[in-house]
């Protein structure tokens, strides 16, 4: 399913790589735990 709209309303925010939720992410396109992966 792709996204179209990046402007989607907050709490439907998806990880672009894992497309896990965002809401506890203070980043805008990944969530914490892949952000964690690419610092390693």
């Amino acid at each position: 399913m792709a996204i179209t709209n990046i402007s989607v309303k907050s709490e439907q925010r998806k990880c672009i790589m894992c497309e896990g939720s965002l809401e506890k992410s203070n980043m805008g396109m990944i969530c914490n735990d892949c952000r964690d992966k690419m610092r390693k």
